[in-house]
């Protein structure tokens, strides 16, 4: 299974030293541009999980134009990817 994983879940699990615990979960995780900055900034170090990085596609940025401004970029991003590259695949 993938997923897409904002920061606050990944610093989580990082800080408990417990990311096995998402690489058993998730076959895939894919991380947004600003999730990587937000992490880069805390020295939250995650390579052990291989995450992709998503790029955000012309007709993503521009739905993440229309997404609630409350939140920051990186909840932001990981909504519009999910939502874009997920809901296809589900009813």
């Amino acid at each position: 299974m993938r997923t897409v994983a904002d920061t606050d879940v990944l610093s989580t699990f990082a800080r408990i030293h417990r990311l096995d615990i998402l690489k058993k979960l998730f076959e895939q995780i894919i991380i947004t541009p600003s999730v990587k900055s937000e992490l880069n900034k805390g020295k939250i170090e995650i390579r052990a999980l291989n995450p992709i990085i998503a790029r955000l596609t012309r007709e993503e940025l521009k739905e993440l134009r229309k997404t609630d401004i409350r939140l920051d970029k990186g909840e932001r991003e990981c909504i519009v990817v999910a939502k874009s590259r997920f809901s296809r695949s589900y009813p």
